[in-house]
């Protein structure tokens, strides 16, 4: 039976830690790592000791402000029926100094896309991600849409045509093991 969600609800998907932990790996690196977690609730924030809610209107936030001291990365998977805001806010940090990392659907003929000017993307290819429910706490449908992470890096220029990067979802996901030390066998290596 499926759940009635109201509009806020349908907003409030966690992403994986396998996920996260791959783009922690790929783009800050693993120290510090991500400083600030732009678009979260109290039990999903990525950068728990440091996150803003919807109570805080990160779109209204100074995120520069916001990191924690060393680090530049913000991480962000916001809700998407504001998604172009939330991609207006990233190009306007980027251009104080923040790096943005940012998990969006993979639709690229959204206005948002063309006018976001990051430096780059990664393209999640052969697999959608599963985000984690905030009602139920347990993986989500298999999306509609597939996933894309725009990347804006501090004092590299933004472009329309950024350079575009493809990952599997399963490479994603090793990498994320990886990165928080666990280790895996597929179905073939068992055999």
């Amino acid at each position: 039976m499926a759940i009635e969600r109201t509009k806020e609800q349908r907003d409030a998907w966690a992403t994986p830690a396998s996920i996260f932990m791959a783009l922690q790996r790929l783009y800050p690196g693993e120290t510090p790592g991500f400083g600030l977690d732009a678009a979260a609730s109290a039990h999903n924030a990525k950068v728990p000791d440091n996150y803003l809610t919807k109570a805080h209107n990160s779109l209204d936030c100074d995120w520069k402000a916001a990191l924690k001291p060393g680090t530049n990365w913000v991480w962000v998977n916001p809700p998407y029926s504001c998604a172009k805001l939330f991609v207006e806010k990233a190009k306007q940090e980027h251009k104080r100094g923040v790096s943005v990392v940012m998990l969006l659907n993979q639709v690229f003929d959204t206005g948002y896309f063309a006018e976001a000017e990051c430096t780059e993307v990664l393209v999640v290819t052969d697999g959608r991600i599963r985000f984690v429910c905030d009602v139920t706490g347990e993986l989500g449908d298999n999306p509609s849409k597939g996933n894309a992470a725009f990347i804006w890096r501090a004092h590299w220029p933004g472009t329309k045509q950024p350079p575009t990067h493809y990952f599997t979802k399963e490479e994603l996901e090793a990498i994320g093991r990886s990165a928080a030390g666990i280790q895996y066998q597929t179905a073939t290596q068992t055999r």
